[in-house]
């Protein structure tokens, strides 16, 4: 997937990139009110939406840094600890209700607005 968004990447002529997924159903303005954003912030280098599941619950596509438990819990048993549960609701970020723009650690790769200035400072993708 990197290797094809590289490819576009190159192509692409504008000011900022668009990555989505073929999987994304987008609402009628959402692109138009993120290129919007992005030009009222251009110190912002990546922007990632809300993204919401068919029943139109959001979707866990931002994260904390992960801490060296929290693969563990998320893949365990011991995720269903009143540790393990305390870690994967700080990881998934399950205090903000994803209702208002804030930074975030890392987020998930579904649909991104990237600044070509972004991508010149920080390379492209990993093709791996």
């Amino acid at each position: 997937m990197g290797g094809g968004n590289n490819a576009g990447i190159r192509a692409a002529q504008g000011k900022y990139v668009l990555i989505l997924n073929p999987d994304i159903f987008v609402f009628p303005g959402s692109l138009q009110k993120m290129l919007d954003y992005a030009k009222t912030y251009e110190e912002l280098g990546v922007l990632a939406p809300r993204l919401l599941n068919p029943d139109r619950s959001v979707q866990e596509t931002c994260y904390r840094w992960h801490k060296t438990c929290t693969p563990i819990f998320r893949r365990t048993f011991l995720g269903r600890t009143s540790f393990g549960k305390r870690e994967l609701k700080r990881f998934l970020m399950s205090d903000w209700d994803h209702a208002s723009t804030r930074e975030v650690d890392w987020i998930q790769g579904s649909c991104l607005l990237i600044s070509k200035k972004v991508l010149a400072e920080v390379g492209l993708f990993d093709e791996r």
